[in-house]
């Protein structure tokens, strides 16, 4: 065979390899793990036991992104703290997801949703301080309290029991009003609860209906933006501090700050979120593929994409290979291989040589499909080119160096 190209598409394993980063590319691409639990009757116990490990590693996506969530919920309430010591204090710091185990990643989440709770409530009691001291100032314009000096009189404490009233009702209305609003919003929501009590053209059962559809309103306003602020955050745990995230990173972070998460910075944001999700798919397919030819004796040079500029391109010979070798590609649609000669010789004796290469590399093809299935990597091998029927192409020699690359690899336990 001389040349092959084959159908890649990376497993559950990738998650684990990966990282944050691109659990986040998977939260935001809607990639979900739903595919990896897709398990069939099949009764082989080799099957069943891969299976299982499939359902593990959906289990441990499915904390994982959890934990994503979780992420982009703290950096949003870290950025309405405003730097105020006394909300940061309990909130942990975003969790790096790729070393825990499902127990750890849901005890981590746990301890989240009640740091996020308790900032909640200290937002909460903020904006109510805040609420009070409006309803004061806007009460005490547009009916000033009657002064205590002032005699006792029937009319006097009617008076004062009527603008207590009003004082109760308008703040019951207010009180609904969520966290989040801004200082300009707060402003002209008390402008315009100013101007609502003054209008005594209009029955008080009236103003109050306005003044509770405004809040309303503003509420719908806040509940919009914390959505956006949620969602570019999530981005945000894909995109920062990737080669992907560019200039996206600070428009994602003004979104947090207020500003509008229109459809073009959405749309943006989601194809670099995908080319994270597929530079680690595409690295993890590729640490597979390099695992696999060397259990097989394969030597691999990992330089040989550095050295030529090319990333995803390998260069593959094997002991006794003193004529061949191998060339490799991971391309965006599949594994491209074919077969090669470092050295130019005419004559029968070649030919042969090359049969002889063709044959064992296809071999090695048929078994590296095997051990990428049994690692969740599913392969469909086509366009291949039976043995002689092509010239071998020469190519330069390129010094192979077997790499330990497995030492350098994260290892995860799915519990």
């Amino acid at each position: 065979m001389s040349s092959q190209s084959g159908v890649v598409t990376a497993g559950a394993g990738v998650v684990l390899v990966a990282g944050a980063a691109f659990v986040a590319a998977r939260a935001v691409t809607t990639l979900t793990g739903s595919a990896l639990v897709a398990l069939g009757d099949a009764t082989d116990r080799a099957v069943n036991r891969r299976h299982a490990e499939l359902r593990a590693l959906g289990r441990w996506e499915a904390a994982a992104q959890e934990v994503v969530g979780r992420n982009a919920r703290l950096l949003v309430a870290a950025r309405r703290a405003g730097g105020d010591p006394t909300l940061l204090a309990d909130l942990p710091a975003p969790c790096d997801m790729s070393c825990l185990s499902i127990e750890e990643m849901h005890a981590w989440c746990a301890s989240a949703d009640r740091a996020l709770a308790d900032a909640e409530r200290l937002l909460v009691a903020r904006s109510s301080q805040r609420l009070d001291a409006l309803v004061g100032e806007v009460l005490a314009a547009v009916a000033p309290p009657i002064p205590s000096s002032a005699p006792d009189s029937r009319r006097v404490r009617e008076d004062r029991a009527a603008r207590e009233a009003e004082r109760s009702a308008v703040g019951r209305v207010l009180d609904v009003l969520l966290p989040g609003a801004t200082e300009n919003e707060v402003t002209a929501l008390g402008r315009a609860t100013s101007e609502l009590l003054n209008d005594t053209d209009t029955a008080w059962n009236g103003r109050l209906r306005a003044l509770r559809r405004r809040v309303n309103r503003l509420n719908d306003d806040i509940r919009a933006r914390r959505a956006e602020s949620i969602e570019a955050a999530t981005f945000l745990g894909a995109l920062d501090g990737e080669p992907e995230g560019g200039p996206v990173v600070p428009r994602l972070q003004a979104v947090l700050d207020g500003a509008a998460f229109d459809a073009d910075l959405r749309q943006e944001a989601l194809t670099r979120a995908a080319q994270v999700r597929e530079r680690h798919e595409r690295a993890y397919v590729q640490s597979r593929v390099v695992d696999a030819l060397e259990d097989m004796g394969y030597v691999v040079d990992q330089d040989f994409a550095t050295v030529h500029g090319a990333a995803g391109r390998l260069r593959v010979a094997k002991d006794g290979w003193s004529e061949h070798a191998v060339g490799l590609n991971l391309e965006e649609n599949g594994l491209r291989s074919q077969l090669l000669r470092t050295r130019e010789r005419a004559g029968a004796d070649a030919c042969a040589l090359d049969v002889e290469r063709e044959r064992e590399w296809c071999s090695s093809v048929e078994r590296l499909a095997e051990m990428l299935d049994a690692e969740g990597i599913a392969t469909e091998t086509r366009g291949l080119v039976e043995p002689g029927l092509t010239a071998v192409p020469v190519v330069p020699a390129a010094t192979s160096r077997r790499r330990d690359h497995r030492a350098e690899e994260r290892r995860h336990d799915v519990r």
